[in-house]
């Protein structure tokens, strides 16, 4: 390979650490707000008579929309007015007690996320819930991954946090009266450790599958863990 492209990546993996991905400027452009970022500042590098932008990748963002994270602004919309209109008459029809599902399905590149966007625009001061859910190709074998994420991004879970404070946050977006119940459901599904804050659920994968994803039953004063996911 020849060219600038290819002489900058070179120059730039000399500056990493071990592990370590460094993205110029240019890159960094392109890849929107999806990953944690550190400025390293302008670097000299040989070959190149003005120093370039130089970026640490830090981690995968934490973002409700891929799409948004993307793109920093989006364009105006064109040519989907009767597709926007559908959308948002289907809203309309849902906030007035007919539910209400809406399947958009296309080749990649032809607009869906964005027409998306365009509703979320349109109604943003309107007073509403929006809960998102996102699939991921490297997620296949996990077919609960988009609640496990909406799950903690509603309790602002963070990576670094021990696990006493996300179990805190967790139990902070949780129904106050099946708490005790609920909790370690929740924290199960998503992989926190409770400690001695709660007794071991000594279930099964079936077991502990249909009390997660079972509808709520009444409080029992055994104490028993028969309950969903009350609130988020």
């Amino acid at each position: 390979m020849v060219g600038e492209t290819p002489n900058l990546a070179a120059r730039l993996q000399a500056l990493a650490e071990p592990g370590q991905i460094i993205l110029a400027g240019a890159t960094r452009r392109l890849i929107g707000d999806l990953f944690r970022l550190r400025d390293l500042g302008r670097q000299t590098v040989k070959g190149f008579t003005e120093p370039v932008e130089a970026f640490a990748v830090e981690d995968v963002a934490v973002t409700e929309s891929r799409f948004e994270a993307a793109r920093r602004g989006i364009t105006e919309l064109v040519g989907r007015v009767p597709e926007s209109a559908i959308l948002r008459d289907r809203l309309y029809q849902a906030w007035a007690g007919a539910g209400q599902i809406v399947l958009l399905s296309g080749e990649a590149g032809i607009g869906k996320s964005r027409l998306g966007a365009q509703l979320a625009v349109e109604v943003a001061n309107e007073p509403h819930t929006r809960l998102r859910y996102q699939c991921s190709p490297y997620h296949r074998d996990s077919v609960l991954h988009p609640f496990v994420v909406q799950l903690g991004r509603a309790a602002h879970l963070a990576a670094e946090d021990p696990a006493e404070t996300q179990l805190d946050k967790l139990e902070a977006i949780l129904a106050p009266a099946r708490v005790a119940e609920t909790a370690p459901l929740v924290a199960s599904l998503l992989s926190i450790p409770t400690g001695e804050r709660y007794p071991p659920l000594t279930l099964s994968a079936a077991q502990l599958r249909r009390l997660t994803l079972g509808p709520a039953r009444p409080a029992r004063s055994t104490g028993a863990a028969e309950a969903r996911i009350d609130a988020v």
